[in-house]
């Protein structure tokens, strides 16, 4: 390794072919670092800097001291401009950041190349395709990707896949063709990700989001954006709002933050979406959802009738409407219905939270400690295994109780309505009803408790001497 600095004479630095520091100082030097993975420094003065083989780190030095040249050769380079010259990336994946300058030439080269033009906050226009700019004398050629500053910029994509990020400022995105990624940073900006697959990125954005198919618009806290050919969408780390529509198969990311996802009318064969909760707890509303469907958070997917539609990935809630089946995952959820409809929400091995609606709902705990609530209408509700808390509501519900049902609690069971149920009919160690008073029901305290074996059913509140025959099926 060597450390070579000039002095403010014209001079030839050649370095070595280890991982070298060559600074040049003033003057019109020549630099040169040969292999390994070099730190160039220009200086003042017209210098020409060449990286070689390695990743290189080039500072052409203070602003429009000279008409410098660099070029970074092999490797995936670090080349900063001073605002005049000619810098070149060479080979290799590239990173370029712009000067403040009149006469620039910057050529990422082969390789996925970045352009920074973020050191100016001025309104910027770059067409990446012809590297022609709204300055004089400035030229951007070979990027893939671009990440300008504050101000109202214009930028142009090439027919390949580019990643393009602006700042602050009304800016202006037309990716063109390719895969492409646009983050329009802060303020009101237009996103058009033209053909391909694209992706609005608000990764970086300082608040919650919020994505409306419909209306093309996404709000993020400073600004609305206007979207135009987008068929991804990647949030925040806040909790954002996701409304997707019937059309084009979109993609919603929610990444941290506890997100919501609503899926809006539309059952057709295009009407394909991708729910991505990311981190954090996330709920699925499927009110464009009719009877014949199903949502099931352990396949990961939204079905019509056995026709798969849309993809869940890490949703741990659901808010059902028009009557949707809901299946739940391994994990802990809250399962809801919503409006006047019947639904049956079935939880699976978390703790899972079941909330009824007004009409006669099915729902079924699964194993885990679930808490149940029937709310109104005439409900069916089985806690399955665990030690699970249950409220049948108003209306007159029928508990459920199979095999090892552990240690449950019914916390507003009604003994003197003839029509509200407790079903033994699938506990073989209760044969029937003079076996229940004999053997297994007690008082306690102002509780009935039922035994049989291991497990328990608490009737919270309620009186031995109000059961009857009326209250049980066996």
């Amino acid at each position: 390794m060597a450390k070579i600095i000039g002095t403010n004479a014209n001079e030839t630095i050649i370095g070595t072919q280890a991982k070298d520091i060559l600074k040049g100082k003033g003057g019109n030097d020549t630099i040169r670092g040969l292999g390994g993975n070099d730190r160039i420094f220009g200086g003042e003065g017209a210098d020409l800097m060449i990286g070689g083989a390695g990743n290189d780190f080039i500072d052409a030095g203070p602003t429009n001291t000279g008409f410098n040249v660099a070029k970074g050769g092999g490797g995936n380079d670090t080349i900063y401009s001073s605002g005049t010259g000619e810098y070149y990336g060479g080979s290799g994946n590239d990173y370029i950041k712009a000067g403040f300058g009149v006469n620039e030439l910057l050529d990422g080269g082969s390789g996925v190349d970045w352009l920074d033009t973020s050191l100016v906050s001025l309104s910027y226009t770059v067409n990446m395709v012809t590297g022609a700019t709204n300055w004089a004398g400035e030229s951007f050629v070979n990027f893939e990707n671009i990440l300008t500053g504050d101000g109202n910029d214009n930028i142009t994509g090439t027919s390949g896949k580019n990643i393009i990020m602006t700042g602050a400022g009304t800016d202006t995105i037309n990716a063109g063709a390719g895969n492409d990624i646009l983050d329009g940073g802060r303020d009101a900006d237009i996103l058009n990700g033209g053909s391909g697959t694209d992706t609005a990125d608000y990764s970086n954005s300082t608040s919650s989001i919020t994505v409306v198919i419909d209306t093309n618009k996404v709000w993020d806290g400073t600004g609305t954006d206007t979207i135009s050919s987008i068929e991804k969408f990647k949030g925040s780390d806040y909790t954002d709002y996701f409304y997707s529509d019937f059309g084009d198969h979109y993609t919603f990311l929610g990444r941290a933050g506890d997100d919501y996802f609503y899926k809006t009318e539309g059952t057709g064969p295009n009407n394909k979406h991708t729910f991505n909760g990311g981190s954090g707890t996330d709920t699925f509303h499927g009110q464009g959802l009719s009877s014949f469907h199903t949502i099931n958070l352990t396949k990961g997917y939204v079905y019509a009738d056995t026709t798969e539609r849309d993809k869940l990935i890490s949703i741990e809630n659901v808010v059902a409407y028009n009557g949707s089946t809901v299946i739940g995952s391994h994990g802990d959820n809250v399962l809801s219905g919503a409006g006047n409809y019947s639904y049956t929400l079935k939880g699976n091995k978390g703790n899972d939270t079941i909330n009824g609606n007004s009409l006669g709902d099915v729902l079924f705990g699964g194993a885990g400690k679930d808490t149940i609530r029937g709310n109104g209408g005439n409900d069916t509700i089985n806690g399955d295994q665990g030690n699970d808390k249950m409220w049948g509501g108003s209306g007159s519900d029928t508990f459920v109780f199979k095999g090892q049902f552990g240690k449950d609690r019914i916390n507003d069971f009604n003994a003197f309505d003839s029509d509200e149920k407790i079903d033994f009919s699938g506990v073989s160690g209760i044969t029937g009803y003079n076996d229940l008073m004999n053997n297994h029901a007690t008082q306690v305290g102002t509780n009935v408790v039922i035994k049989v074996g291991s497990n328990k059913v608490t009737l919270v509140d309620v009186s031995l001497n109000d059961l009857d025959t009326t209250d049980f099926l066996f």
